[in-house]
């Protein structure tokens, strides 16, 4: 009988020790602990080990050291991108509640209602910047820039098909280096509306234009040249 009672006390005594190791072990132990309701949780290593930064509001350019991320609204998507400040193309999207290793080339997150709002939307386009598109109406990949550009490389170059300017200038567009275009056009002659979009404006890019949106330059209202 002292026996079975010792047996049973020795069992009781490892069960309890067993007990504490289990409920010492930290929370991240599985991953992805530590992100808040409605934010997107990044984590400095994959599989979301670490301490996550949180963030409710979109992140403009990500660290380096962004390896893992999670979803942690509940109707809202995730949205990657391949530049800082939503530019480049989606890269990945990423579901209401889900976790993913950030994909290498990530540089940039916000949510969004849809995962279709992913790949469109001028709301892309940060205050200060002009954005050019490579679909309408603010869709497909974006380009976003605070300075002038005397001639757009040969992955924009009569690529651009929607604009929009949030900058506080008007943004002249041109159909070359706006430093060697040769004598300018008699200003007259010029449709303002075509090739000029006021600040605070976007257009979406007509087919018979687009040799036309090869370089842009910065200009007061209603200035040509």
């Amino acid at each position: 009988m002292k026996i079975d009672f010792l047996r049973g006390s020795l069992i009781a005594g490892a069960l309890a020790l067993l007990g504490s190791l289990i409920f010492a072990l930290p929370a991240s132990a599985n991953g992805w602990a530590g992100c808040d309701t409605g934010s997107l949780c990044l984590y400095p290593e994959a599989d979301g080990q670490g301490q996550p930064t949180n963030s409710a509001i979109p992140v403009l350019d990500t660290s380096v050291t962004t390896l893992s991320v999670k979803n942690g609204s509940t109707i809202l998507w995730g949205c990657l991108y391949t530049a800082p400040e939503y530019g480049g193309s989606v890269v990945r999207t990423l579901a209401p509640g889900s976790v993913m290793n950030v994909p290498a080339g990530t540089r940039s997150l916000k949510l969004a209602p849809s995962q279709g709002l992913c790949f469109t939307g001028f709301e892309r386009c940060t205050t200060g910047r002009v954005c050019i598109f490579k679909g309408p109406r603010g869709r497909g990949e974006m380009f976003g820039t605070e300075i002038q550009i005397r001639k757009y490389d040969g992955t924009w170059a009569g690529q651009v098909r929607s604009v929009i300017n949030r900058t506080g200038y008007d943004v002249h567009f041109l159909p070359g280096d706006f430093a060697t275009t040769g004598t300018p056009p008699d200003p007259a002659a010029l449709d303002y509306k075509a090739y000029v979009v006021p600040t605070g404006n976007s257009v979406t890019v007509p087919a018979g234009a687009y040799d036309y949106f090869l370089a842009h330059r910065f200009i007061t209202a209603r200035e040509v040249y």
